[in-house]
């Protein structure tokens, strides 16, 4: 969500505020939808999906409202095969998955590990980063 936000707070302060709002309600429709599309099937994990869609939903078009849509989608389509891979592995059911605050640091680790492996996300980590040295990969 926070992508999102920081895209509708730039369209908002170029007095764009009406887009804004028709991203937002956009946005909960897609909300609207896949609760009702998922929440009968899967449960409660519908709605954690319903507000990732949410966010996706004002990634996109805030981005395409701002013309920069097509430097998002190349950050999407760079982290997707790491969330398609952890979804695997979560199905999968690892052993750490019940180790409580243990799980949350390997699952944290992983995807630092992720980050740093994949050149695009690694340089917008180190951009990113308050007085990170800035290396070429």
């Amino acid at each position: 969500h926070s992508a999102g936000y920081v895209l509708l707070k730039t369209l908002a302060a170029q007095r764009r505020s009406g887009e804004a709002l028709a991203i937002i309600v956009a946005g909960l429709v897609a909300v609207v939808a896949v609760i009702g599309l998922l929440v009968p099937h899967i449960g409660p994990v519908g709605f954690g999906l319903a507000w990732s869609a949410y966010g996706l939903v004002l990634v996109l078009l805030g981005s395409a409202r701002l013309d920069v849509l097509g430097l998002a989608l190349r950050y999407i389509l760079a982290v997707l095969p790491g969330v398609v891979g952890y979804a695997v592995l979560l199905r999968a059911e690892p052993p750490w998955a019940s180790w409580g605050p243990a799980a949350v640091a390997i699952d944290g680790a992983l995807w630092l590990a992720y980050l740093l492996l994949v050149p695009r996300l690694r340089l917008a980590l180190a951009a990113a980063l308050p007085n990170a040295r800035r290396h070429r990969s």
